[in-house]
């Protein structure tokens, strides 16, 4: 039977029949990435160091068979530690350790000028740190990928040339700097590499036969190792070359570590703003995220994830790309706003106000008036579309009803399978008309500040009476998450009615918490607290409060958890804002990032935890820009014409001799460093500002202790505006002392 004649979704289920290897389905296994920014080509990594080189079908993993132990070493099996280069580059490293032989594989990515070519670098070491010689095999493996983006492109072909190139499909797959000892490969049909290398074996195949499944195979060194001996081979990548001399000529001229050096100093210059905390997992992880939105990234364009997308969504690029306005990234995320374009077969509603907002924030940060001039309009037609939207629902019929004035039902709450009123696109359709209100303002357009004015006040007033109507209708206290009534047969969590949870309802209203909040939107803070206490003790409760927010209607946890964090950071809630943030520095599903969703199951006390498997995209971008919004919101924040500092930071922070540094931050007031400097031993924390632009009405500090601030003084000054944790600061401040 010919490849061709497998039906497409049988695949995923014909790699399951294993025949004893341990890893011939690869769909499942938890991988991140590396690559270079803006490059259409990525490389998808494993925590066992195995990489699969998109666009490429193949996959390639590293393999030890020992022959005296008469033992195969496959790291998919084993325990390995898995890292960033220093933490944060997107240099992966993998390790592992068995039997005194230590194995370390480090993968990266270059793109190769004028070509734009992606080169994959990889280097796997082995030492000897026993006390005996070892006889090893080193088994480079190439088999079918799961991760590849073209899952129907299967490896049909592998050739090599007999000295430093393996090509599959026709085309360069592997180059190796070293000359193998042997090359085999094998079908599906004879069995895996897998039933050859177990035994220290190579298959005897030495041409190709194209039926019934994919080829595997497997370069081979002979390697004996003395005590203490190391041994290092390094391999190449090509994509996006032709296939011509001249490639072979760059693979034999290209070095390792001249190479790595050069990546890590591209990262390391990258983003404006720099961060000294005395926590570096939080540094790693913000400056991580954000090479990895660059590196999803295909030119301009923002993408939530780098595997299972290979379609823009607006209601995700919104917020990634204020990620990397906030960072400084400005040239970038100008950019990406060429696709802030709503269009009417977009399934994501919130995505209209989003475009707006994502406009007019773009502006906020980088105070580019000539910018906003020439987007302008874009910002009028869509607001001028929610005001359509909006007049359809303002009906004498549906005058006392709760979706009066409301947009229209959407799907934006993914996965829901049902069209209903969410709360969550009209907060964004409000922040939308919000943001062009304001963009008319600071542009002098007086007759658009006339209607959108007019459109502003009377869409909020919707929006609250909604609210007030729904939470009477439910007899309930605090808000839900859309407007429509379900009857309570229909109340059933299933596929066809899906009643949202607590962390919807969570994730439905944060929009007006952040960014609504820094528009001016007179929210009513009352309600949104005791709204997120309740779901906070209803959703929290899961996994013990522990700082997860697990969605019960699904069984998961969501890499949306920075997300939710925003709102108790904004209603005094800091403990539980915190708890959302150290709870997914502690379940990064790779190194510095989050997959969309992490299934769950009930321990042994009966709360929820994270369990095996893989929701779509790891690292998922979305997830990666709310971690760097909200520890940029930690650290600093906008509130009306201040700026809030270190409103949520963990106590152990302030410990003596602590440091806590920001250089170079972008705000909507200009950028600004401070560095506060811990002497508690002494009895006080010393604050210096340096602001190129002050903030108009100064800066409000807001510290964490039980103790009470006793004094403070400002530029040398006796300074007594202060609260017990908090103290109002001049715009002109520049040393700040504070006594406990």
């Amino acid at each position: 039977m010919k490849l061709d004649a497998i039906k497409k979704e049988d695949i995923p289920k014909y790699l399951k029949e294993e025949k004893g290897c341990p890893v011939w389905n690869t769909y499942e296994k938890i991988r991140g990435l590396v690559g270079a920014e803006g490059n259409n080509r990525k490389v998808i990594v494993g925590e066992d160091g195995s990489f699969a080189p998109d666009p490429h079908p193949h996959l390639v993993t590293f393999w030890i068979y020992d022959h005296r132990k008469r033992e195969l070493y496959t790291p998919e099996t084993l325990k390995t530690s898995w890292a960033l280069e220093e933490g944060r580059f997107p240099v992966s490293i993998v390790k592992w350790e068995k039997d005194g032989l230590k194995v370390t594989t480090t993968i990266f990515a270059k793109e190769i000028e004028p070509a734009k070519g992606l080169m994959t670098f990889v280097r796997t070491s082995l030492e000897n740190k026993g006390q005996e010689e070892k006889e090893l095999s080193l088994y480079v493996v190439i088999r079918h990928s799961g991760l590849t983006r073209r899952r129907d492109d299967g490896v049909k072909e592998i050739l090599y040339d007999g000295s430093r190139v393996i090509k599959v499909n026709k085309r360069t797959a592997l180059y190796m700097k070293k000359v193998p000892d042997a090359f085999g490969f094998s079908v599906v049909k004879e069995g895996d590499i897998w039933e050859f290398a177990k035994d220290g074996l190579i298959p005897p195949k030495v041409e190709i036969v194209d039926e019934l499944g994919y080829a595997s195979g497997a370069c081979v060194y002979k390697v004996k190792l003395k005590s203490g001996m190391k041994e290092k081979y390094d391999f190449l990548v090509p994509a996006g070359f032709e296939e011509n001399s001249s490639l072979l000529s760059l693979t034999e001229t290209l070095n390792f570590s001249d190479s790595l050096k050069e990546v890590k100093e591209y990262w390391k210059q990258r983003v404006p703003l720099e961060l000294n905390l005395p926590d570096e997992e939080y540094v790693n992880c913000f400056y991580t995220s954000i090479y990895y939105i660059l590196i999803s990234m295909t030119g301009n364009e923002l993408w939530p994830g780098p595997y299972f997308y290979d379609f823009f969504t607006l209601h995700d690029a919104i917020e990634m790309g204020g990620a990397l306005d906030k960072a400084g990234l400005f040239k970038t995320a100008e950019a990406a706003t060429g696709r802030f374009i709503f269009k009417d077969d977009d399934p994501y509603l919130d995505g209209l106000g989003g475009c707006i907002f994502g406009l007019y924030e773009h502006y906020r940060i980088t105070q580019d008036k000539s910018w906003l001039e020439k987007v302008y309009q874009r910002m009028a037609t869509d607001a001028k579309r929610l005001k359509s939207l909006r007049a359809k629902q303002l009906t004498p019929e549906l005058k006392n009803g709760p979706i009066y004035g409301l947009l229209p039902d959407s799907v934006s709450q993914d996965n829901f399978s049902r069209k209903t009123h969410l709360y969550v696109d009209n907060w964004w359709g409000l922040i939308g008309v919000k943001a062009a209100l304001e963009a008319a303002r600071v542009l002098k357009k007086e007759d658009d500040v006339v209607w959108l004015k007019e459109e502003y006040e009377g869409f909020f007033s919707c929006l609250m009476e909604s609210f007030k109507k729904v939470m009477k209708r439910e007899a309930i206290d605090y808000m839900p998450a859309f407007a429509d009534y379900w009857p309570p047969e229909e109340r059933t969590v299933d596929k066809d009615h899906r009643v949202l949870g607590e962390a919807q309802m969570a994730w439905a209203h944060r929009p007006a918490l952040f960014p609504g909040l820094s528009l001016g939107i007179p929210i009513p803070l009352d309600l949104f607290r005791r709204s997120y206490q309740h779901y906070w003790q209803k959703s929290g409760g899961f996994s013990g409060y522990d700082g997860g927010w697990y969605v019960e209607y699904e069984e998961y946890f969501w890499g949306y958890n920075v997300m939710l964090a925003h709102a108790p950071l904004f209603l005094g809630m800091e403990e539980v804002a915190l708890k959302n943030v150290q709870w997914s520095l502690k379940h990064q599903s790779c190194p510095g990032g989050w997959m969309e969703a992490m299934h769950t199951r009930l321990n042994k006390e009966g709360l929820r935890e994270i369990s095996e498997g893989v929701v779509c995209d790891i690292p998922h971008c979305w997830s990666a820009s709310h971690y760097v919004l909200i520890l940029r919101n930690m650290l600093l924040r906008e509130e009306n014409e201040k700026l809030v500092l270190l409103s949520c930071i963990p106590q152990s922070w302030f410990e003596d001799g602590k440091i806590i540094e920001v250089k170079n931050a972008p705000t909507y007031f200009g950028e600004i460093s401070f560095c506060l400097k811990s002497y508690l031993k002494k009895g006080f924390l010393e604050l210096e500002i340096n602001p190129k632009n002050t903030s108009p009405e100064g800066y409000l500090l807001k510290l964490p202790f039980k103790e009470a601030i006793k004094r403070v003084t400002v530029d040398d000054r006796e300074w007594n505006d202060f609260k017990e944790k908090e103290v109002n600061l001049p715009a002109a401040a520049k040393k700040v002392l504070i006594y406990y």
